[in-house]
C-alpha cells in the first residue's frame, strides 16, 4: 500500500492514497466508528460491518462507493489501546503513520490528483456532493473521477477539516447559519448517512462544496465559501508548512516509511444513491 502524509495546513494532515479501493480498506472501520450512525463509538469487526452493509445495500459496495475520507485524531485511540483487535494490515499501517505525530489534528484522505491547495476556484462538480461520486454500473469497474470533482471533494473534506481545528471558523459559520440550522441539519439527517453529533458540520460541508445536496440560496453559499477561504488561508499561515513544495511527506510502501515527493488530492462521497447507516 502506498500512502503519502502531507501537512498543507495547520493541524491538519493529509492522507493521499495511490487506489480508491485500498484507501476505503484502510480507513473502513476509523472512519465509521466516527460517524456512521448504527457504528459510532462501538467496537466492530469488518465482517461485522460487511454484513450489516449488505443487508442494507444488497451487496458490500463500500470499497467502490466512498472516495473521501475524514474524522479527527481521537479516534486513533480506541485502536491504539488494542480494542479493535485484531488489525488488519492496512489499519497497522495508518497507525504507525498518525500515532507520533503532535496532537490535536484532523485527518482528511483521498486518492491522488495533485489539485492546488488553494481553495478558492474550485467550482463544485454538479450532482450529489460531499461524500458522494459520480454513479457507476455495478459490472463494471469504477469510471476515474474528474479532475474538477475530486476538487471538490477535497474542498468539502478541508472544510470538515478546519471546522475541527479552527474555533473561529465554527463559530463564524455557526452564527452565519443560526437562521438556517435547524432545516439544515434535518435535510442531511433524511440522507441517513451520519450521527447526529456530526449534522452542523456535514451541513457546512456541503455548503463549501456547493454541489446541490441542500437547497440554498447562493448568496448563502457564497457567503459560507467566503468564510472558509478566509480561515483556511490562515491556518495556511499558521502552518509551518503552508504548500505542498514544502510539505512533510511520508510515504508508507508495505510498512515502511520514507520522504519523498510531495503530492495531493480530493473526498469521502458515495457512488449511488441511497442511505449508508
Amino acid at each position: 500500500m502506498d500512502i503519502a502524509l502531507h501537512r498543507p495546513f495547520h493541524k491538519i494532515v493529509f492522507l493521499e492514497f495511490e487506489s480508491q479501493r485500498e484507501m476505503a480498506a484502510a480507513l473502513l472501520r476509523f472512519q465509521e466508528y466516527y460517524e456512521c450512525p448504527r457504528f459510532r463509538g462501538r467496537v466492530f469487526t469488518l465482517r461485522e460491518y460487511k454484513e450489516w452493509y449488505r443487508g442494507q445495500y444488497g451487496r458490500f459496495t463500500y470499497l467502490t462507493d466512498w472516495v473521501g475520507f475524514n474524522f479527527p485524531c481521537t479516534v486513533l485511540d480506541p485502536f491504539l489501546q488494542g480494542r479493535f483487535r485484531p488489525l488488519r494490515k492496512a489499519e497497522l499501517e495508518i497507525l504507525g503513520l498518525l500515532k507520533l505525530l503532535r496532537r490535536p489534528f484532523y485527518v482528511i484522505a483521498t486518492e491522488g490528483i495533485r489539485p492546488s491547495w488553494t481553495p478558492s476556484g474550485n467550482k463544485a462538480a454538479k450532482g450529489r456532493p460531499a461524500r458522494r461520486s459520480i454513479p457507476h454500473s455495478d459490472a463494471s469497474p469504477a469510471r476515474p473521477h474528474p479532475a474538477k470533482q475530486l476538487r471538490t471533494t477535497l474542498r468539502h473534506e478541508l472544510a470538515h477539516a478546519l471546522y475541527h481545528v479552527s474555533a473561529g471558523y465554527r463559530q463564524a459559520v455557526q452564527d452565519l447559519l443560526v437562521d438556517d440550522l435547524p432545516l439544515l441539519t434535518q435535510e442531511v439527517r433524511r440522507m441517513g448517512d451520519y450521527a447526529d453529533r456530526v449534522l452542523a458540520d456535514e451541513v457546512q460541508a456541503y455548503l463549501v462544496g456547493n454541489s446541490g445536496a441542500l437547497q440554498v440560496s447562493p448568496k448563502l453559499i457564497g457567503q459560507v465559501g467566503e468564510l472558509f477561504e478566509q480561515y483556511l488561508t490562515g491556518s495556511a499561515k499558521a502552518s509551518r508548512r503552508p504548500s505542498p513544495s514544502a510539505a512533510q511527506t511520508r510515504r508508507s510502501r508495505t510498512g515502511r516509511i520514507a520522504k519523498g515527493q510531495s503530492r495531493v488530492s480530493s473526498d469521502r462521497k458515495r457512488k449511488r444513491k441511497g442511505k449508508r447507516c
